[in-house]
């Protein structure tokens, strides 16, 4: 199963509405909240953890204790994980833009925009 912006999302907001900072949750809600088996609540838990977003431990049962961040409500604020993967679709837009000028007001440097070009357009066609 890919793990996508929107389920990151998904996650983050279930971890985000709870009362208060510091929780336990347990693995089998979090599955059946979410509509995804417990290897991937527990692979986006340890990267939740990873990216500074909250404390982790795992307790006896299938329990999580959850300590949120202040830099999970900000992630939230700004868009989540959808808001940052739209934010580099734009900016591999301007700078495919910025690019294509150049080629026009740099004719001899073409062929080495031309190849930063093409690297941006597969990079694009991962999103």
């Amino acid at each position: 199963m890919m793990i996508t912006p929107q389920l990151k999302d998904k996650l983050l907001k279930q971890l985000i509405s709870a009362e208060y900072r510091h929780f336990l949750v347990s693995l089998n809600d979090l599955c059946t909240a979410l509509g995804v088996g417990a290897d991937v609540i527990d692979c986006l838990i340890d990267h939740f953890s990873e990216m500074g977003l909250c404390d982790v431990e795992r307790l006896v049962g299938g329990t999580f204790d959850i300590s949120l961040h202040v830099e999970a409500d900000d992630l939230w604020l700004r868009g989540g994980f959808v808001g940052r993967e739209e934010l580099y679709q734009k900016e591999l837009l301007k700078l495919e833009k910025e690019l294509e000028d150049l080629c026009e007001k740099c004719p001899d440097k073409v062929s080495l925009f031309g190849t930063a070009l093409t690297l941006i357009g597969t990079v694009k066609s991962f999103f």
